[in-house]
């Protein structure tokens, strides 16, 4: 859990915009209403179509997680055979 929304945010918004200026890239922001809260995320998609993203996410106005998402066709692959394999 982090502390509050506020910090999580700001870490955020600090965290994506040193990525931006690292790799020359611009993440997409948006707010998505969950059932009881609200995601607050920074995406970025490479020309590789691999998938990052950062995000807070907001429960009940009360719990703050935040996430930290890498999503690349081979780890795609790789979860989708282990669920199929049904362990």
């Amino acid at each position: 859990e982090y502390a509050n929304l506020n910090r999580c945010q700001e870490f955020l918004e600090n965290l994506s915009s040193s990525l931006e200026e690292k790799y020359e890239s611009n993440f997409e922001y948006d707010e998505i209403p969950v059932p009881n809260g609200k995601t607050y995320r920074h995406t970025f998609f490479n020309s590789s179509d691999d998938y990052f993203a950062i995000q807070c996410n907001e429960e009940d106005d009360v719990t703050t997680a935040m996430l930290i998402y890498l999503e690349s066709e081979d780890l795609f692959e790789a979860r989708n055979e282990f669920y199929e394999a049904g362990l």
